[in-house]
């Protein structure tokens, strides 16, 4: 039976970030990364120290994150972005290919490819950030 606490977290999740397709959590990603909303950018990622944590550890994790992210995780404005391909590794694993065009300061665009992967955790989809 699922806690009071932990069905509102999991659900917040949801929220946050991806939707029905794997790749959807790489819109939400852009959308804010845009806002610079690092709360939504954060619930979006899901870092190798987070396996094996309770929603309720991993929600708490993500709280300490936000400052760190309101300093450090931000792109330069996206003004495009496409999903080129999706490889499927596993069920619950997605290797991504995307390109994005940026907006830097100066109003130059710029763009370039990227790849990425997505993890399913608890039944959302995350951009997986492996460690360093």
């Amino acid at each position: 039976m699922m806690s009071r606490i932990t069905l509102p977290i999991l659900l917040l999740l949801f929220v946050f970030c991806g939707g029905s397709a794997p790749e959807d959590v790489y819109d939400d990603f852009v959308l804010a990364n845009n806002a610079r909303d690092a709360e939504r950018l954060v619930g979006c990622l899901w870092f190798p120290a987070w396996d094996g944590l309770t929603p309720d550890e991993v929600e708490s994790a993500r709280r300490e994150l936000i400052p760190t992210a309101e300093r450090e995780f931000f792109l330069d404005e996206i003004v495009d972005h496409e999903v080129i391909q999706v490889e499927e590794r596993s069920e619950d694993e997605r290797l991504v290919l995307a390109r994005q065009v940026f907006l830097d300061a100066y109003g130059n665009r710029f763009s370039d490819q990227y790849s990425f992967t997505l993890v399913r955790r608890d039944g959302a989809w995350f951009i997986y950030v492996p460690a360093e």
